[in-house]
């Protein structure tokens, strides 16, 4: 059985405190911890875990003290977008939102693949770099099926992407291909290029 699952946090807070990551997990305990920690580094925040929400309630008056963050009840890997939300815990310095996307199964990884496509339409850049991350967007989508395959290079690849949010765009991409068959007569829709349109 393959434990292993992927969360893509994307974190931005009132004090630019932002953070982009992509990585695996082993564990929804390892998981929290990347989110709680983000939240206790940046934010100054207090994460409550789930178990001690009501206590601590209880002991203000039936509301979260300023500052505190009441953590979610955690049971498997979807759960963790159970944090995602915009949040004001008490000023500016303590604005901040948290979205998280948690691939954790074959199906999730090709819902994932189909997202970064209609975000950054790599499936109609006809270039070496765009088969190059198909290709390991691809490889995280097979290995849910063979966890033996060595998702590091991919994994890497995907992170840097959401990091950059797409393709350098200050870089240009090192060979496009021709569209096979293209004629005269064959026009190009705004959909088959990321060509500018000039009129």
């Amino acid at each position: 059985m393959n434990d292993r699952f992927f969360v893509l946090m994307q974190a931005m807070s009132g004090n630019d405190r932002h953070e982009t990551t992509f990585k695996h997990y082993n564990s929804l305990e390892e998981a929290e911890a990347m989110v709680q920690g983000w939240m206790s580094r940046y934010m100054a925040v207090d994460c409550v875990p789930y178990d001690q929400v009501e206590k601590v309630k209880a002991e203000n008056g039936g509301h979260m003290p300023e500052g505190m963050f009441a953590c979610p009840e955690v049971k498997e890997p979807k759960d963790l977008m159970k944090y995602n939300g915009y949040y004001n815990l008490g000023g500016l310095g303590l604005i901040f939102h948290v979205f998280l996307t948690v691939v954790d199964d074959e199906e999730s990884a090709i819902q994932f693949r189909g997202c970064m496509n209609r975000e950054y339409r790599i499936d109609v850049e006809y270039s070496k770099r765009a088969d190059e991350m198909l290709e390991h967007i691809n490889t995280l989508v097979k290995s849910f099926a063979d966890p033996s395959i060595d998702i590091t290079e991919a994994e890497a690849a995907i992170e840097e992407f959401w990091k950059r949010d797409g393709f350098n765009p200050f870089e240009a991409p090192d060979e496009y291909y021709e569209i096979p068959d293209a004629s005269d007569q064959y026009i190009l829709s705004k959909a088959d290029t990321n060509w500018v349109d000039w009129m």
